[in-house]
This record gives structure tokens, C-alpha cells and sequence, in this order.
């Protein structure tokens, strides 16, 4: 289905009156309804879990429907997405496995965000006015009119339009038809936070006495992977004359979460030189949001302290950006279940601004933690409901394990035999030195933090200026690992045509995730192995309920099976979704007892959506 991605109601009616003559009104009607503005916030492919549903049904002769029952679902084969349209409207796009496209699209009254409730009296959303908006599109089809109803009993949005969560069931009737439609959609993807850039400029810079050149050097931290353009320009007052310079700042920087991008930039020896003292250094960084259709950006205004050096010295050091900070890859855990952070901090600190902040779990704040080193750093990110966004990392010294007690001397950098103290966000972040104490601590496997209680101290670039803080994780018991349970029947069957294996095989697993499966078959024979290897077959596995799937495995070394006995290997590989980084592999060899089919198999059935 078309998609028009403008927002000019000028252009729209405009459009709507040369297909009116051109077609008539109501080819001109469907034709501009296919065009709607939707727009979708995120980029990047489709992310709802196998568990996402869109359902739709319709009396007989409904014309969207065609009368029948439809179920579309990622489980399926279909690909789903759920976003906020420019307009505003939360849309629902689906490409079943046939390929074709089916919407379906909701949307509160007026200028009212959609929220949880019901809502009656429903129309097409382009021309709702104050009325709730909700719309159905078929391949080729939609209605010029639509009179309807729908709840909302779940919905969880993510930044810049994303959709984590939506549950919702409607009715509604198309061009005054009798026949009724009726439908849910039920969709569920990860959360994914939007990227973060923090620019820190160092409190030193050198001026060659020859060129009368500048460099000035710094970073640029991010939470994402990412190219990150890093621009720059340096004033200072002199003798009553403000001197505005540009720095040579120039091209694309790969930044990773962990790894800072350091720059350096220099003034042009062709203008009147600054002279020694302070200078304010005004640094932007910005970036393309790999999740989101945005472009982020981190701007930052510091003073720095210029000093004339040796030409010889100013090479070397126009390369020592700003310490590695030690951030390290976040990994997916489950969201902490009860928090609270509070810091507030001294008239003059940059990172607190001098202001008191608090953000709690039970809030609505948005919470995820790890440890990582062996248990030497904690690392906490939180996601506020003012849509700031806040990262503390705590972490002994090089080589030891976190533990109950007092760090001092704690600085924000890779410094030998000192621990690491960094509380950093809104954009905003700096060279840090303090002490933090942890009164409680329980550090389990895979980096899950089940308790951690501590109070913390740190100041920017060595001010007299203080920031104080406090933070508690308070998590239940860690949840269990995953595990998969692969079996198959004792017997099994072969192609008397293809001498392909046929093995119906039974998975579970204690969590809900996609397995990857297959198999090898190998009999014991005179005059050779016989053996046949599977390709991956990927299932969707519920938590407690078997699933079962037949896995064909085809012959790779000769001879062919024959009837009798022969071994069977399982594999199964499965991501936990608890821990993201733990991949669970099973294998089991069990004995099987093979016969021959008579193959008369039909050619694959079409992938089109069945009706439900």
C-alpha cells in the first residue's frame, strides 16, 4: 500500500480535486486515503515479538474483509510495526507473509493524545475533528466513512513516536454498510531508548608562539554506535575587542558506548592569535539516532586556560583529548524493580546546575543496571518521565571487586589504583574526582544487581562546587537461566523419493524465546556412514508449552538411510531474553527407529495470511 509521507493540507486538497475530476469521487476518495500522511518515527526494521497479533473480522459481505476471519502475526511469517503517524495518530502497518499490506490505525479525539479508555462514536481519523479517529485499510481497499467504536486497555509509548506496547479491540462499519467489522491488535516490542551525547572540553590548551595557532582538545561520549560530526569555535575578550574563531574541527568520528570520541582543533595561523588566559570554547556534536529518524545533538561552553608552549610540544599534545571513560557496553537485564536516585549539588555544578533531582522507579522513571568487569563496576541508567536521560557508574580499582566501604580519592578516568566516579546526563558531563561508600551490595550472575545501596560525592574539573547523591537498586532474587528440553519420538520417518529424513522433533523451554534448531542424523552400516545434516529452523517457543515441528534433514554423505536404527543429535540455540548476552545451547543424541514413506507431497502452500 502507498504510503504519502507529506504534511501540506494545500497539497492534499489539491491532489483531492484533480483525482475528483479526473476519476470520479469515489476512486478519487480511496485514492487520497491511501495517501495518508503517516510518517513513521523510528527507523530501522520491524521489532514486535512473535506474540503480536492483528486480528480482523467481518460479517458476511463486510467489504474490507471480505467476510472472513483474519490473524496476522510475526509467529506467521507476517511483519508488524506500531509507531505515532505525524499527524499524531498510532498506526499499526502490517506486510503479511503473501505480501501484502493491511493498517489499521486509532487515534483520540481532536488533539488529545490516544490514552487508555474507551472511545465511542469513532470516525476516519483525516476527518475526525473532535471525534475519536479509527480507520481500517485492506489491500486496494478502504472507506470513505467509517462509524465505529474501540478501548484501549494497554499502551506504552517510547520516545520520538515509538510504540513499546499496545492492546486494543474495535467495531465499526464502512460507507453505512450493515455489515460490522470487528478486530484487536495487540502488539509488543522492546524498549529502546533514544541516543544520548555528552561533549567535555579539557580545561587546557596550548598556543604555539610561532604560528600563534590554538589547539584545543576533547571528547564526546555517546550511548549508542555512532558517526558523530564534531564542530567548534573558541572566543575571547582582548584589550575590549571580541575575538570569534573558528576551529579546524573536521570530519566523521565513530563513537561507541565505552569509547569516547577524542578530537582536537586548532585556530587558523592566518588570524589575530588569542592571547594567553581564558578562552570559551563552544563545542556541538551531533549525530544520527541509528533507532529513531532524529539527529541528536550535544552542545557544551567551557572555559579554558590558554598557554603558550615550545612548537615542538604543541603536536603531542594536541592528540591528549580527555580520559577514557569507563563506560562499559549496556547489556539488556530486566528493568529494576524498585530505585530511587537523588542528587542535588552546590550553586556552580555543571552537571546538577545547582538544583535538586529525584527519580524513583515507583515514579514511572525508567530504570536498567549491570555490573561488568567480574563485579569490579556498576553501571546505572535512568530514563526520567521529564525525559532526561542520567548515567552513574561506581567501580573499584583496576583488578578488584566492588564491594561494602568507602572509595576515595575516586576520579571519572582510567587512573591506576583509584577507583571510578562519573554521575553524568541532560548532556552534561565533565572531568570528575570524589568518594562514593556502598552500605549494601549483592552483585549476581550476568551482571544482575540484586541490592545496592550507596551515597556519593563528586566535583567537576577540581571546582569548589560539590554534587551529593544517593542511590538504592533494590531487585528480587535474580531470575532463573533458561533452559531448553529437546526430544523426539522414538520413531521417524525417510522419503522413499527425496531420502530426506523426516523427524518430528518437541521443544520447550522454561522462557518464551525463538529456538534455532537442527539436526543430524548418522546410522551404522557395513559398507559406509550414512549420514544427513538439517538446515536452522527457527521456532517460536512458549514458555511452558511444548511446541512441535517437524525438521527435515537432508542427505549429505552416501549411502542413503535405510530401515532400522539409527542416531539422532539435536541442536538447539536460544537467547535468553532475561540476558541478552547469554546465548543457551542444547544438544542431545537419542536413538531412533527409521521406516520409509511413500512421498507424494504437494508443492508448498501459499504464504498468504489463512483465515483464522
Amino acid at each position: 500500500m502507498a504510503e504519502y509521507r507529506g504534511d501540506s493540507g494545500a497539497i492534499l486538497m489539491k491532489q483531492v480535486r484533480m483525482m475528483w475530476r479526473v476519476f470520479g469521487g469515489a476512486a478519487a476518495l480511496l485514492a487520497v486515503l491511501c495517501m495518508a500522511p503517516v510518517g513513521p518515527a523510528r527507523a530501522g526494521g520491524d521489532r514486535p515479538s512473535s506474540d503480536s497479533v492483528v486480528r480482523l473480522s467481518g460479517d458476511p459481505g463486510e467489504y474490507l474483509t471480505g467476510g472472513r476471519a483474519w490473524m496476522f502475526s510475526p509467529a506467521r511469517g507476517d511483519r508488524l510495526a506500531a509507531y505515532t503517524t505525524t499527524r499524531g495518530e498510532l498506526r499499526v502497518d502490517v506486510r503479511d507473509s503473501g505480501g501484502e499490506d493491511w493498517a489499521v490505525e486509532l487515534a483520540g479525539p481532536g488533539s488529545i493524545p490516544l490514552a487508555v479508555g474507551e472511545y465511542p462514536d469513532a470516525v476516519r481519523p483525516a476527518g475526525r475533528g473532535q471525534a475519536p479517529g479509527l480507520a481500517v485499510w485492506a489491500p486496494g481497499r478502504a472507506c470513505g466513512r467509517v462509524n465505529g467504536s474501540f478501548t484501549v486497555t494497554e499502551l506504552v509509548r517510547g520516545p520520538h513516536g515509538y510504540i513499546e506496547r499496545i492492546a486494543a479491540v474495535f467495531r465499526m462499519t464502512c460507507d453505512a454498510s450493515p455489515q460490522v467489522l470487528t478486530g484487536e491488535v495487540r502488539v509488543v516490542a522492546p524498549p529502546m531508548a533514544e541516543l544520548v551525547l555528552a561533549s567535555v572540553v579539557d580545561r587546557t590548551a596550548v598556543r604555539s608562539p610561532g604560528t600563534g595557532r590554538s589547539t584545543f582538545t576533547g571528547a564526546v561520549t555517546c550511548t549508542k554506535s555512532v558517526a558523530v560530526t564534531v564542530w567548534a569555535q573558541a572566543r575571547q575578550t582582548v584589550g575590549g575587542e571580541l575575538l570569534r574563531r573558528p576551529l579546524s574541527v573536521t570530519g566523521d568520528r565513530g563513537c561507541r558506548p565505552g569509547a569516547p570520541v577524542k578530537w582536537s582543533g586548532s585556530t587558523a595561523a592566518d588570524f589575530t592569535p588569542f592571547a594567553d588566559g581564558r578562552v570559551e570554547v563552544e563545542v556541538t556534536a551531533a549525530a544520527d539516532d541509528p533507532d529513531f529518524l532524529v539527529r541528536e545533538t550535544a552542545r557544551s561552553r567551557t572555559i579554558v586556560t590558554v598557554a603558550a608552549v615550545p612548537p615542538a610540544s604543541v603536536a603531542a599534545l594536541a592528540g591528549n583529548a580527555a580520559p577514557s571513560v569507563a563506560h562499559a557496553v549496556g547489556r539488556r537485564l530486566p528493568p529494576v524493580a524498585a530505585g530511587l536516585l537523588e542528587f542535588s549539588g552546590d550553586r556552580g555544578d555543571s552537571v546538577s546546575l545547582g538544583r535538586k533531582w529525584t527519580y524513583g522507579v515507583s515514579a514511572g522513571d525508567r530504570w536498567d543496571a549491570h555490573h561488568f568487569l567480574a563485579g569490579n563496576a556498576v553501571k546505572l541508567d535512568v530514563s526520567g518521565r521529564d525525559s532526561k536521560s542520567w548515567t552513574l557508574v561506581m567501580r573499584a580499582a583496576s583488578g578488584q571487586r566492588l564491594r561494602v566501604g568507602r572509595y576515595a580519592d575516586a576520579v571519572g578516568g582510567d587512573v591506576q589504583g583509584r577507583p571510578f566516579l562519573d554521575l553524568s546526563g541532560d548532556g552534561r558531563a565533565c572531568a570528575t574526582t570524589g568518594e562514593f561508600t556502598i552500605t549494601e551490595l549483592r552483585l549476581t550472575a550476568h551482571g544482575y544487581v540484586e541490592r545496592l545501596a550507596a551515597d556519593f560525592t563528586q566535583r567537576c574539573n577540581n571546582s569548589a562546587s560539590a554534587l551529593r547523591g544517593h542511590v538504592l537498586i533494590d531487585n528480587p532474587p535474580q531470575p532463573p537461566d533458561l533452559t531448553l528440553g529437546l526430544s523426539l519420538t522414538p520413531s521417524a520417518t525417510f522419503g522413499d523419493v527425496s531420502a530426506r529424513a523426516y523427524l518430528p522433533v518437541t521443544v520447550t523451554c522454561s522462557k518464551s524465546t525463538e529456538v534455532r534448531l537442527w539436526a543430524e542424523v548418522r546410522q551404522s552400516r557395513e559398507d559406509n556412514l550414512p549420514q544427513l545434516e538439517s538446515d536452522q529452523v527457527t521456532i517460536a517457543c512458549r514458555a511452558g508449552e511444548p511446541t512441535r515441528q517437524v525438521v527435515e534433514a537432508d542427505v549429505i554423505r552416501s549411502p542413503l538411510l535405510i530401515a532400522g536404527p539409527a542416531k539422532v543429535t539435536l541442536h538447539g540455540h536460544a537467547a535468553d531474553p532475561d540476558y541478552a548476552e547469554v546465548t543457551i545451547r542444547s544438544a542431545t543424541t537419542l536413538p531412533v527407529l527409521f521406516e520409509p514413506v511413500i512421498e507424494q507431497r504437494q508443492p508448498a502452500p501459499s504464504r498468504a495470511p489463512a483465515a483464522a
